[in-house]
């Protein structure tokens, strides 16, 4: 009788000690899956491409960058995909090949804050670039 209280002791003592663990473990699965989810789309709706992009307070008609592609790049996460835009240089893509714009995890690559730095970026790139 005295054996078996004791393991029963033993199991709920080992019980009472192993639980906190797997409750926190639990916790922190299911609050890292909160927290790294990514809503398709772009959060705010925009629907920008680098050949279009504007804002109502200047003109951003010579950052727009008319040469791109949408590719998908592959994730490390088979099955999920990267949507991204592939501006290949102007001039010389030896040296400057291309510049990718992907979504982030508080960015989108149909944004302005993503397009306008792209552009200003490709900008500098072609009057940088000299013809030999």
């Amino acid at each position: 009788m005295r054996t078996s209280r004791q393991k029963l002791a033993r199991v709920l003592l080992l019980l009472i000690a192993v639980s906190p663990m797997v409750c926190g473990l639990v916790m922190s699965a299911a609050f890292y899956d909160l927290i790294s989810r990514l809503p398709p789309g772009c959060a705010d709706g925009s629907t920008f491409t680098p050949a279009d992009f504007t804002s109502p307070q200047v003109d951003l008609r010579p950052y727009w960058m008319p040469d791109y592609q949408e590719v998908r790049v592959p994730s490390r996460d088979a099955p999920l995909q990267i949507a991204a835009f592939w501006i290949t240089a102007d001039e010389n893509p030896s040296d400057n090949p291309a510049a990718i714009i992907a979504h982030g995890y508080s960015a989108c690559r149909c944004s302005l804050a993503s397009l306008m730095p792209a552009g200003m970026t490709s900008q500098i790139r072609r009057r940088s670039i000299k013809p030999v």
